[in-house]
Formats: structure tokens, sequence, C-alpha cells
């Protein structure tokens, strides 16, 4: 994909740590579970939502595209849809019903997968 012209790929390795857990009780520590002896592990950050604004915005100041469409329902974006839409971009937010109004009330429009899901799911 890299050799593609516009195309750029990153890839950063990700790695768990080990990780304790205190009891709030007595605050005791273990590193390990008590049933199967596996060393608890950090979940992994994935960088998604970084990755996804990281391109909405270089992106739009590249005039790369006149409409993005964001599929989620996360609030956290609702930052980079203003200054996206600030350039007089337009974001559409493709989302649950019932689900991240403050979301949809920042893109210049939204509708909901609820009804297309059938079509779109294996």
């Amino acid at each position: 994909m890299e050799r593609l012209p516009s195309w750029r790929v990153s890839i950063r390795e990700r790695r768990s740590q080990s990780r304790s857990v205190h009891c709030r009780n007595c605050g005791a520590k273990t590193t390990t579970c008590p049933i199967c002896a596996q060393p608890y592990r950090v979940r992994l950050e994935k960088g998604v939502d970084a990755a996804i604004v990281t391109d909405m915005l270089s992106l739009a100041w590249q005039d790369a595209y006149d409409v993005a469409v964001l599929v989620t329902s996360d609030a956290d974006f609702v930052p980079a849809v203003e200054r996206v839409q600030e350039r007089g971009l337009k974001v559409i937010n493709a989302g649950w019903s019932g689900k991240g109004h403050q979301l949809k009330a920042a893109c210049w429009g939204s509708f909901d997968l609820d009804s297309i899901a059938h079509n779109i799911c294996r």
C-alpha cells in the first residue's frame, strides 16, 4: 500500500507491560492471577482515535476531501470535527441511534446505522 501515490504507512510496535493489581480493602498487591498464575498485563492503547484525528486534520489541510464520514459515537472527536468544519469542509457522523448526541450535534449531518446495519454486517 505504501507504494501507491499519496499513501504513507506507519507501523508502531506496541507491547503490553506487566502491572500489579491491588486490593482496595487491604492494599495487598499481586502481579499474577490467583487462579491461572498468568501475569496481569496492561491493555494496549490502540491509538486509533489519535490516528483518525491526525488524518482528518492533515487531509483537511491538504484539501484532500470535501466531506468526511466519521463512523463513531465518541464525543472526543468533537474538537477535531469543529476545526475541520471551520475550514469549510463537511463532516457527517454515522452512529447508532440514542448514542453520540454531542458528536451528531457538532457534525454538519448525521445518520443512524441501525436501519442499514443488517446490510453491512456479516
